[in-house]
């Protein structure tokens, strides 16, 4: 049967009893949790900047455009390393505006 959750028992029985995770499982969780979180930001950011409630004009004394523009402008997007990102999403979620708004 599929979809019924057996891997996901097997990976909690092996955590809890078991031999736990390798160092290759680690970071395979730790690569896709980091990927998440980096496309869940663009994601907010393009929905942020196609809202007609949001008027960036009124944000921009208060918004890092350059960290903003990272996750709206596919081009600059695809030209940063993985790190990179990860560094801009800390740094907008510092943001009072980001804050404010979500």
């Amino acid at each position: 049967a599929g979809e019924v959750g057996k891997s996901t028992f097997l990976k909690q029985f092996r955590l809890l009893f078991g031999s736990g995770i390798s160092i290759e499982e680690k970071m395979t969780f730790l690569i896709a949790i980091q990927t998440n979180i980096i496309q869940a930001m663009k994601l907010c950011c393009f929905t942020l900047l196609n809202s007609p409630t949001f008027d960036i004009d009124n944000h921009i004394s208060s918004l890092n455009l350059s960290n903003f523009e990272t996750f709206t402008n596919n081009e600059l997007f695809s030209s940063l390393s993985f790190s990179d990102l990860l560094k801009r999403v800390q740094n907008l979620l510092k943001e009072k505006t980001i804050k404010t708004i979500f």
